[in-house]
């Protein structure tokens, strides 16, 4: 698959700016098969795009836990 020119220019146009938030919202399953999956692979990933990985069991909220 080949890039068209405008998703070069799009590309260049948001190479300068900066997101609205600092994290890395992850929501997926965090049972243990695949906690070495989060850890060696997802987390590091968004950390080293500039996130900070934000799990969503890790946030607190209202309503009921599934």
């Amino acid at each position: 698959m080949e890039v068209a020119p405008e998703g070069y220019f799009h590309f260049e146009k948001l190479i300068g700016q900066s997101a609205a938030s600092s994290q890395g919202f992850v929501a997926m399953w965090f049972g243990e098969p695949v906690k070495l999956a989060y850890e060696t692979g997802l987390a590091p990933a968004i950390i080293n795009a500039g996130y900070d990985p934000r799990r969503m069991d890790d946030i607190d909220h209202v309503g009921p836990h599934r």
